[in-house]
């Protein structure tokens, strides 16, 4: 199946112009520099790992993304502002490779480490209401299916830290709470897929998506 192109929502692209980021995000757009020396998904160990190493401070907000003509989102993230006030980007982007990322210091404290947040996503509505509502209802069930998943593991002594060695992340995983919290987790997680899915469907079959697609990957052409 075709995939739908999630791309940075930049400072100069003119579609962030209209957006209240401080009222929505909790801060301004900016565009962040992107150097991925940790995985994807492992932003808050990451960032903190390297802000102990090199010198600076964590700082959390949300990576911010658009889907041209459908949706904007924010994800929960965390950066590195370092010595000498540079922010930078040290995980990889999940959706595509990129320089650099837009991103919206939002001012509040980072998650602790103790384990994955799961927080909840941020959304503007560009178009498709009836199919981005399914998709932003989808992806609370499978938050909260992940968080009560990290919870039971977290009660059997698991730890999240993605760079521990392996011996020392096992758990029980025959543990009958931590079976039944992943079998809900993967349940919720394959709705949320299908939503995406029926989205991508109807967008690939809109002629006026695929323009709006055409001028967002090829902007001066």
């Amino acid at each position: 199946m075709k995939r739908l192109i999630t791309l940075p929502l930049l400072p100069q692209n003119p579609a962030s112009n209209s957006i209240d980021f401080a009222g929505l995000f909790g801060g301004p757009l900016v565009s962040v520099p992107v150097r991925p020396l940790a995985p994807a998904s492992t932003c808050y160990w990451a960032a903190t790992r390297v802000a102990e190493k090199w010198g600076g401070e964590v700082v959390c907000g949300y990576l911010v993304s658009i889907l041209p003509g459908i949706m904007i989102e924010g994800v929960h993230h965390a950066i590195v502002r370092l010595t000498d006030g540079t922010l930078v980007d040290v995980t990889q982007y999940e959706q595509c490779a990129t320089d650099s990322v837009g991103f919206v210091p939002d001012g509040s404290a980072c998650p602790t480490l103790e384990k994955p947040p799961y927080l909840s996503n941020r959304w503007i509505v560009l178009g498709y209401e009836d199919l981005v509502a399914k998709v932003i209802e989808a992806h609370e069930a499978a938050c909260i299916a992940q968080r009560r998943r990290a919870d039971a593991a977290a009660r059997l002594g698991h730890i999240f830290d993605p760079f521990a060695p392996p011996a020392a992340r096992e758990i029980a995983t025959s543990d009958p709470e931590l079976v039944v919290a992943a079998l809900n987790e993967r349940v919720a997680i394959r709705s949320f897929h299908r939503s995406i899915k029926a989205l991508t469907v109807a967008a690939y079959n809109d002629p006026e998506q695929a323009k709006a697609r055409a001028v967002a990957t090829n902007p001066g052409q």
